[in-house]
């Protein structure tokens, strides 16, 4: 074998070893978070919980539309009886928590792997400085997932499989119901 393809073998090895390090230590981070969903010490921050405002921040290196899916999880949010709280009360107030759905992709090897963030906030002031806000996670849901490219809005099936997770543990958080 050439020094060329060896250095190349050896470069894609290790490519594809940093990538399964990466998804196996993402895998056993997310674990004990839903090991515990349902557990009272995931659900407390959900308790008293009326409504959200949704927030997709940008999204690139992928095709996935952030308008269509902010929409979508307003609307299931809405049909779940959850306030969905528009910008401009969020913006005058500010006890207004914030689901933040984070999408952040990954290209390697003509493949795209994401990882998923559901991130519950609220804006804090620290007592020594009123004028300064502090954003802060009250609860969050971490997953990683791979794009089939024959599977058009799979992100958007999977961001809203996670806010299905999400409006469970608020029903039970508040004893609610399914519709």
């Amino acid at each position: 074998m050439s020094k060329l393809a060896n250095s190349t073998s050896r470069r894609r090895r290790a490519a594809s070893l940093t990538l399964a390090f990466c998804a196996a230590v993402s895998f056993f981070a997310v674990t004990p978070a839903t090991s515990l969903e349902g557990e009272p010490e995931q659900q407390f921050v959900l308790e008293g919980l009326n409504g959200v405002h949704v927030s997709v921040p940008a999204i690139t290196g992928m095709d996935a539309q952030r308008s269509d899916i902010a929409q979508a999880v307003v609307q299931r949010i809405s049909a779940a009886g959850m306030k969905a709280i528009d910008d401009k009360e969020f913006l005058n107030y500010t006890d207004v928590k914030s689901l933040v759905v984070r999408i952040t992709p990954i290209k390697h090897s003509g493949k795209t792997f994401y990882s998923l963030n559901l991130d519950l906030t609220q804006m804090i002031y620290l007592p020594e400085n009123q004028s300064r806000r502090v954003t802060v996670s009250m609860w969050d849901d971490v997953s990683v997932g791979f794009i089939d490219s024959n599977k058009d809005g799979q992100i958007k099936e999977d961001v809203l499989k996670r806010v299905d997770k999400f409006i469970d543990m608020w029903r039970r958080a508040n004893g609610k119901q399914l519709n």
